[in-house]
């Protein structure tokens, strides 16, 4: 699923009538419910079990597809919501989303796989890198300068999210050692000595920079 739409101009609006994933307010200004959904965007499902050049949508009166038709779709595969006191997602959300069952429709799987060509390069268009840089690119140039001298306030959000960020990797690295990994029979001791840089030496460095501004901030 694409997280984006890419600015591009869609004559579809957001349709409302969403299911908000739990009642009342979800937003800091205690206006907005979530029950619409967002813009549309393009979303592919790789399987053996769908029928090449297949073209779907939800059927009219149903709920559209969005984001949480994928968490739908799990929760039903890998049946995670089979004890009803503790469900497993318990979102409102999901639970009216459709899944993407109804394409799954081959009983067999379809061993014919596609014969892959190799890339070309794309031109790059000299006019373009001597174009002026626009509102956005300057931002993005003036932002970062900023922040390499000292002038932009550290935000706390940041510093979570750091931290945030290297408690989810050594948890998923843990997890990963627990399930059968058929590409680290392929990279072989590469891929478990880059595994163990980063749990060992890059996660312990992202956390010291995190303690050391927090402290810094304080």
């Amino acid at each position: 699923s694409f997280d984006e739409h890419g600015g591009c101009y869609d004559h579809v609006p957001p349709p409302c009538h969403a299911t908000p994933p739990e009642p009342g307010a979800l937003s800091n200004e205690g206006d907005f419910h979530f029950d619409r959904f967002g813009v549309r965007v393009p979303a592919i499902v790789v399987s053996s079990y769908v029928e090449p050049g297949t073209v779907f949508r939800a059927e009219e009166g149903e709920a559209p597809y969005d984001h949480t038709s994928i968490l739908a779709t799990l929760r039903d595969w890998k049946e995670l919501d089979q004890d009803p006191a503790h469900p497993f997602l318990p979102s409102s959300r999901i639970a009216a989303a459709p899944t993407l069952a109804r394409v799954l429709t081959r009983s067999e799987a379809n061993h014919e796989w596609p014969t892959l060509t190799h890339s070309h390069r794309v031109k790059t268009d000299k006019g373009i890198l001597k174009r002026p840089l626009n509102d956005l690119e300057t931002s993005f140039l003036v932002g970062e300068e900023n922040r390499r001298r000292g002038d932009q306030p550290v935000d706390p959000e940041s510093i979570d999210h750091i931290r945030n960020t290297v408690k989810t990797h050594q948890h998923l690295v843990s997890y990963r050692r627990q399930r059968d990994a058929p590409q680290r029979k392929l990279l072989g001791k590469v891929a478990e000595l880059w595994l163990q840089l980063r749990l060992n030496v890059v996660a312990p460095i992202v956390q010291w920079c995190a303690d050391r501004i927090d402290a810094f901030r304080h």
